[in-house]
């Protein structure tokens, strides 16, 4: 069973987004051996979203952005989620008893972004792109290939 206690009963929100993926359109097709442009709308869509899929299984940004994580008091030191954290950038605000909230800079820079976690993303929208319209898949299910990869730079804890 997955629990990441230190991370468990925050809200996060996204201040700043940077537009770039770490994945580009021109990596998953040729990832998918696709060479006409009729889907590149449906694929910038699903490298968006499996970034996120991946993003929340790995517990990682694999992008920059600037975040806001709070939450109210839980005892232990938190550990503020989607790493990297540039720690330079943590502001703290409330109490150690109040609610608490953090403000950081967090993410691989593009050209820093694991291998892994780009072949992940391109499997996983292979996946998708393929069983779209299929009323069974969940795109929250993420491929075995795909995990297998994750797996080497998750930041969860596994119980």
């Amino acid at each position: 069973m997955y629990c990441n206690h230190r991370t468990y009963g925050m809200t996060v929100k996204v201040i700043e987004d940077v537009s770039s993926e770490p994945v580009s359109l021109a990596e998953v097709k040729k990832y998918m051996e696709v060479d006409f442009d009729d889907w590149d709308d449906v694929l910038n869509g699903l490298i968006k979203t499996m970034r996120s899929v991946a993003e929340k299984y790995c517990n990682l940004s694999l992008k920059p952005k600037k975040l806001s994580v709070s939450w109210k008091s839980i005892g232990d030191q938190p550990e503020l989620p989607y790493g990297p954290v540039d720690e330079d950038s943590v502001t703290p605000t409330g109490t150690i008893t109040a609610n608490t909230e953090y403000t950081y800079d967090t993410g691989y820079e593009l050209e820093e972004v694991p291998e892994e976690a780009k072949t992940a993303i391109k499997e996983m929208v292979h996946q998708a792109f393929d069983n779209r319209g299929d009323k069974t898949y969940d795109p929250n299910d993420i491929p075995p290939v795909a995990k297998m990869y994750l797996d080497r730079i998750s930041r969860n804890l596994w119980l």
